[in-house]
């Protein structure tokens, strides 16, 4: 006797497990929003914590809470456009920023909490919770990763889609690139030089240079990886272009923290050499993050520039 097929096959399961978790991971984020507001930014407050500044470190950790919340948003609005619109690759990217993102405020996190380990035992309690909700935040973003780039969702995943060769019909432009790279690089040397003007000695650390230190470390990267796209629109081999965006992001948070540490050199005569922005870490998660990020910045480039011509109006 035969046996009866399955109502529900094997890969309709495992779409279904994957939007369960996507929904759990976004409750676990929105946790971790809570936690953060309602435990760890009063104790760094309080007066119990020998900080020099604790607004300051109360002001990121409000970000990182924010961040946190707003991705498990993103989570639950990516799952359902990628169940809902398989050919749309969109909600599958939102799926892989939103893990980008989760795992750099998750190592961020771990940076803190270690820190505030060695500052003794009154602080030892918060310290272990930052160091738990980083766990979590690296490990949302560790699962939102592969299930926007692989077949755990369904559709063509986001690793076949560079792969498959579209030649362009005719070469494309390129003196209308131009005026984007201006305007990428007028973009890159304000918001880098807004992070020297506003990382001055004396200021305090608020909440807007949080943002503004994200954004040098954000921005950057995704337009090196949005131009090389635009740069290379026409080339039949997108997985190259992938590549070549992926290292332009690298480059371009390399080339601020060169120039951070030459400013550093500048206002303090006689630094070591081997500290601040040279430690072997912050060079390693800066290629990290701008590797992600420059991918990032090809794929949105991607897809903007594939629904301008819809948005055209064409006369009747």
């Amino acid at each position: 006797m035969q046996s009866r097929p399955s109502s529900v096959s094997r890969p309709q399961r495992s779409w279904r497990i994957t939007a369960v978790l996507l929904a759990v991971a976004a409750v676990m984020t929105w946790l971790v929003t809570a936690v953060l507001f309602a435990f760890v930014i009063p104790a760094m407050l309080a007066d119990t914590w020998p900080l020099a500044s604790p607004e300051s470190a109360a002001a990121g950790t409000r970000i990182a809470a924010l961040i946190s919340g707003i991705v498990g948003i993103a989570l639950l609005v990516g799952g359902l456009a990628a169940l809902s619109r398989p050919a749309n690759p969109a909600g599958r990217l939102v799926l892989v920023v939103a893990g980008i993102v989760n795992v750099v405020a998750g190592l961020l996190q771990t940076t803190g909490g270690l820190a505030f380990l060695q500052h003794g035992a009154a602080m030892r309690p918060v310290a272990i919770t930052m160091l738990i909700v980083s766990t979590i935040l690296v490990a949302v973003g560790v699962f939102s990763c592969p299930a926007g780039v692989s077949r755990l969702l369904p559709g063509q995943s986001l690793a076949e889609r560079p792969i498959v060769q579209q030649p362009h019909p005719m070469a494309p432009d390129r003196r209308r690139m131009l005026a984007p790279t201006m305007v990428a690089a007028a973009a890159w040397a304000a918001v880098v030089g807004l992070f020297m003007a506003t990382m001055r000695p004396g200021i305090e650390m608020t909440t807007f240079t949080v943002w503004v230190f994200l954004a040098t470390m954000l921005v950057p990267p995704a337009l090196a990886g949005a131009l090389i796209g635009g740069w290379r629109e026409g080339a039949p081999n997108r997985l190259s272009t992938l590549g070549l965006a992926a290292a332009g992001g690298v480059a371009a948070n390399w080339l601020f923290l060169v120039l951070e540490w030459l400013w550093e050199l500048a206002r303090f005569a006689g630094q070591d050499l081997t500290s601040g922005s040279l430690d072997l870490d912050v060079p390693i998660m800066f290629a990290i993050l701008g590797a992600f990020l420059g991918a990032a910045g090809y794929g949105l480039e991607g897809m903007v520039t594939h629904h301008l011509p819809r948005l055209n109006f064409h006369p009747r």
